[in-house]
């Protein structure tokens, strides 16, 4: 697997499968083709959070991109912090900036932005993510 994110580009999702006990989250995605569709994957490896907007049904993919995961926590720590308060959802790490720094550093974890043209937005918090492409879902 490779990084590759500009080839999901246009890619319609067909799911997102979250793995709690390996922490991985997995966008599976179809491009609809005169000769047939081609799929693709993008797996999120070592996932410390997510969060995930929007309506995944009917989403095309824009584009995946890296970020620096501080300032991504920074961008979504009103909700995280609220999730936290109201159902415990999120790890306790996001409670709080000093928190979520040290959390993040020591883990080396990356983050990442999923946009759509249409339906799915989020950020992914994880060690790693691997594209690839796939002869069939």
């Amino acid at each position: 697997m490779a990084n590759n994110f500009d080839a999901l580009h246009d890619y319609h999702v067909t799911s997102v499968m979250v793995d709690a006990v390996e922490k991985a989250v997995v966008v599976r995605a179809a491009y609809p083709d005169r000769r047939g569709p081609e799929f693709a994957e993008a797996v999120f490896h070592g996932v410390a959070a997510y969060r995930f907007d929007g309506d995944a049904l009917g989403t095309i993919l824009f584009e995946i991109v890296e970020v620096d995961p501080v300032e991504l926590y920074l961008r979504y720590a009103g909700p995280m912090q609220t999730t936290i308060h109201q159902c415990g959802g999120h790890a306790p790490w996001a409670e709080t900036e000093e928190m979520a720094r040290q959390f993040i550093v020591e883990r080396k974890l990356r983050g990442f932005i999923i946009q759509s043209s249409i339906g799915l937005t989020g950020a992914i918090w994880a060690a790693d993510c691997r594209t690839r492409t796939l002869t069939k879902l």
